[in-house]
């Protein structure tokens, strides 16, 4: 997810013939922050960077990798230029306990990570941040209050089409060879 000074604007509720003024101060400073988020909702992984490139996709998989060295990590791309892809030529530089699965394009509602950052941008729209630490605090403290729960991001999966799927061919997904 890319994050800024620049003003995240959403609607916002005021009283009816009242206009809302929301603070602006256009300032083009950016950051970009990984995530993965396990579907049991148990664990997860974050990464703050200053840009985006294959170099920063490698080093996130490789913190994924060395999360649970002695587990199969499989994770859910959305097919961004900058992100790895299963079988293309830069499989060789992917850790062996790694497989990528690429969603389609343009569907945002299969990859779950997207409503972690919906509601990571809830927070932290239409606000004027001094800068960029200030505004990564804010939101490590809004990734914290997830992983801290008892079901952690179990239910950002509830009803989901990605559980209902995993759950159906749960059995037989142990059984891949990649």
């Amino acid at each position: 997810m890319r994050y800024g000074l620049h003003p995240l604007l959403r609607k916002m509720w005021s009283l009816i013939g009242t206009r809302v003024i929301a603070p602006v101060n256009r300032r083009f400073k950016w950051g970009y922050v990984f995530g993965a988020i396990e579907v049991d909702g148990n664990g997860s992984e974050f990464l703050y960077t200053d840009g985006l490139g294959k170099d920063m996709d490698a080093a996130f998989i490789h913190q994924i990798s060395k999360s649970a060295p002695e587990k199969m990590h499989v994770i859910i791309g959305d097919g961004a230029g900058f992100h790895h892809k299963e079988g293309q030529d830069h499989q060789e530089a992917l850790p062996e306990n790694v497989r990528i699965l690429t969603l389609p394009p343009y569907s945002p509602e299969l990859n779950p990570i997207e409503k972690l950052w919906d509601i990571v941008k809830d927070v932290i729209c239409t606000v004027n941040w001094k800068d960029l630490a200030h505004l990564e605090k804010q939101m490590t403290a809004v990734l914290k209050s997830w992983w801290e729960k008892a079901d952690g991001f179990g239910s950002l999966f509830t009803n989901s089409y990605l559980r209902t799927e995993l759950n159906a061919t749960g059995r037989h997904f142990r059984s891949l060879r990649f």
